[in-house]
């Protein structure tokens, strides 16, 4: 073979071994920009996913609190039921004692002979009534508080939050591999600079073969010149040969660096999977999150406001008949005090009549003796005198002058004022703590 036939086989032999040298730097670069453009989505990720993670917590957090209010809510209902229920039988108590004392009280016979009890002018339909619906309500009360539906509601909502917390928990273990731990973040710097290198490495190796294949050109263009000496041809062909005879190692570590190359970025983009999955679990998550408070969350707070709504509408019908018995108590304590004060108010009354009575009667008394006198005296002055009296002097109407009739009733067409018994006004005075100083009308 001569040296033109040599250098042209060469020459296609460093095109073809720099064509695949080409494509092991093409293959190689692939990886470096899929590696590269894993690690600029995770950087640009990350300030994202610990907003996320941040974001979560707080979530998390409000929904604990959530649940606490809705505990704390529940805990205030039950403790203002138990007020109300307690206030109510402190209510019950006393009014059963005012119905009891009603009963005891005898009216006094100059009100009724039959004496009835107080309690008989009481509608003891309408107090039984109230009752009824008084223990109705505290049954309602306590059915809706202590019911399973609160029970359930409480345990599915906790459960509910506790799945969430457990998940999160879970993700939050993973976040600092996710993130990249110290020793991650080492490991992949080196690789990055041991890839820069191999790069590099790869890239001068790839210049050699290209510098090859433009001497084996340039060297069969020379040969064809005329002028060349045969020792200049001779130096030639023994460069392009030895060129040549390097070029399977310098092809091995080119591979051998393409080869590191990619094993490095597989490594890399292995970690940087690490973050993408974790990522996707963790929206994943926030999706789920906002499922529950979009559908489930809100269910379970309609219930629980439904619920309440009853619980208050409940309290308000207790309050209610609260003021009912308040009311009754009232109008049964009025009703003794007023009856003892009528008796008192009848005894006085009784003997204000009697004192205006016997006034009358002094007076009639009085006015009888005086008109009698007067009578006595006229026809004595008419014997004496009145045959001589002329009638143009004074008119015989005067002289003849009947005496002052004067009428006096204190009857009339009223009923008779009761006298009540002794035994009932000194019980009356007993009641009410008055003396009869205090109620005597002079």
């Amino acid at each position: 073979m001569n040296d033109t036939s040599s250098i042209n086989t060469w020459t296609e032999h460093a095109l073809k071994q720099l064509t695949e040298a080409k494509e092991v730097c093409d293959d190689a670069n692939n990886y470096i920009n899929l590696s590269t453009t894993k690690l600029a989505f995770r950087d640009n990720q990350l300030p994202k996913l610990r907003f996320y993670m941040d974001a979560i917590k707080q979530q998390l957090r409000l929904l604990g609190i959530i649940k606490d209010s809705l505990k704390l809510n529940l805990s205030g209902v039950i403790s203002r039921k138990e007020g109300m229920k307690k206030d109510i039988k402190n209510q019950l108590k006393t009014l059963d004692a005012k119905i009891e004392e009603m009963k005891i009280i005898k009216v006094d016979s100059s009100f009724d002979v039959n004496k009835p009890p107080l309690i008989y002018y009481i509608s003891e339909k309408d107090v039984k009534l109230l009752l009824e619906n008084v223990d109705l309500a505290l049954k309602e009360m306590d059915d809706l508080t202590k019911s399973s539906r609160v029970d359930a509601l409480m345990i599915r909502l906790g459960s509910d939050l506790d799945n969430l917390d457990n998940e999160f928990k879970a993700l939050e273990a993973h976040f600092p591999t996710a993130r990249g731990k110290k020793e991650q973040q080492d490991s992949i710097s080196r690789l990055l600079k041991i890839d820069k290198e191999l790069e590099l490495d790869m890239v001068s190796i790839l210049k050699s073969f290209n510098n090859h294949y433009d001497q084996c050109v340039k060297g069969s263009s020379m040969l064809s010149e005329d002028g060349m000496s045969q020792d200049e041809k001779d130096e030639l062909y023994r460069v392009l040969q030895e060129d040549t005879e390097e070029l399977p190692q310098a092809m091995s570590c080119l591979k051998n660096d393409r080869d590191n190359l990619v094993m490095n970025c597989k490594e890399l983009v292995k970690n940087v999977d690490l973050f993408h999955n974790y990522f996707e679990h963790v929206e994943k998550f926030i999706q789920s999150l906002r499922i529950f408070g979009e559908h489930r969350l809100i269910e379970q707070l309609n219930d629980f406001q439904t619920i309440e709504q009853h619980i208050q509408n409940k309290l308000a019908e207790i309050n209610k008949l609260k003021g009912t018995i308040s009311n009754y108590i009232d109008d049964f304590s009025g009703f003794v005090a007023a009856y003892y004060t009528l008796i008192l108010e009848m005894q006085r009354r009784s003997e204000t009549e009697t004192k205006i009575e016997n006034i009358i009667d002094n007076f009639k008394q009085n006015l009888s003796a005086i008109i009698r006198e007067d009578s006595e005296k006229k026809a004595m002055f008419l014997k004496a005198h009145g045959d001589f009296l002329p009638e143009n002097l004074v008119s015989a109407k005067i002289i003849n002058s009947s005496p002052l009739k004067i009428e006096i009733n204190l009857k009339g067409q009223r009923d008779p004022t009761p006298n009540p018994t002794r035994e009932s006004v000194n019980e009356a005075l007993r009641k009410l703590s008055l003396s009869n100083d205090q109620l005597n009308v002079d």
